[in-house]
């Protein structure tokens, strides 16, 4: 009886041990599965090409950049880890990691809308706890409040469950709470909240500049850039910072990076390297 009671107790060691490490992608388990792969969807197109031109086999996953971070720390962890924030660089331990270029936060609308019209479009956003794009947007909806008037931000806040606070020339951003009403609707990711643009669901989004190329999106609807001080092409004026579920990031300026975390990973992000991403819409200075 008691050397059941050790075994059990020896797996129970065992098991405990072995989820507390962290699951590497197929291709790390037998050395002969494919090159997991989580990219943000704005760097998807751009991930593509880079693994057509690898000549690999690769499974391509649409993660928001957030989730994707949060999927990593749990243990759930790729090959390859392709994001549109290097702030989330710091949740995760990469074996090696490359700057892929910056890029801008736009607006997107129907023809017939501007800036002007945003205090009665109905404004589509992805969620912050998941994307980063949602918490720039965040940033930009404060601005076009706070400095333009194209918004209230009772409204804002009251519609959207989150909350701004000032100390000194820092601007703190909780989105714990975050959730969508009224003349606000919310998805995920920027994937989610195009299907809403598209199919007439909301009238106006927040998206970055290589998801609008990815989408094709200059030649159906209206590009509307943002006042340079929250086009996040650099930093914005003074410091904002975003409470979310996975924990507190500094909102600064679009860098988006690719991290590996196996030596195929690796091999996959010297082929990044080499390729010119400008027709993706990143800018490399």
């Amino acid at each position: 009886m008691k050397s059941v009671i050790a075994i059990v107790a020896a797996l129970v060691v065992l098991g405990l041990a072995a989820a507390s490490q962290p699951l590497l992608g197929p291709f790390n388990q037998d050395g002969a599965g494919p090159v997991v792969i989580y990219a943000a969807p704005t760097l998807f197109r751009l991930t593509e090409e880079a693994a057509q031109q690898a000549k690999i086999s690769t499974d391509i996953r649409s993660i928001g950049s957030v989730q994707a971070a949060r999927l990593i720390e749990s243990g759930k962890v790729p090959d390859v880890y392709l994001s549109v924030d290097i702030e989330l660089s710091r949740l995760v331990n990469p074996l090696k990691l490359i700057e892929l270029g910056g890029f801008e936060l736009v607006l997107i609308c129907e023809r017939e809308h501007g800036l002007s019209d945003l205090k009665n479009v109905r404004l589509g956003i992805a969620d912050p706890n998941l994307a980063p794009v949602g918490y720039r947007a965040l940033v930009a909806l404060y601005w076009l409040s706070e400095k333009d008037g194209y918004f209230s931000l009772d409204e804002v806040q009251a519609d959207l469950g989150v909350s701004y606070s000032q100390l000194d020339d820092e601007i703190n951003i909780d989105a714990t709470h975050f959730r969508a009403q009224g003349r606000f609707l919310a998805r995920d990711d920027l994937g989610g909240v195009a299907t809403l643009l598209e199919s007439g669901g909301v009238d106006c989004m927040f998206a970055s500049t290589p998801f609008v190329i990815a989408r094709g999106y200059q030649e159906n609807f209206r590009v509307i850039p943002l006042p340079t001080e929250i086009d996040f092409s650099k930093d914005p004026p003074g410091r904002f910072t975003a409470q979310l579920q996975i924990g507190q990031v500094e909102v600064r300026r679009f860098e988006a990076f690719a991290a590996s975390f196996s030596e195929a990973g690796s091999a996959f992000l010297e082929v990044l390297e080499r390729m010119d991403a400008s027709g993706y819409g990143l800018r490399r200075d």
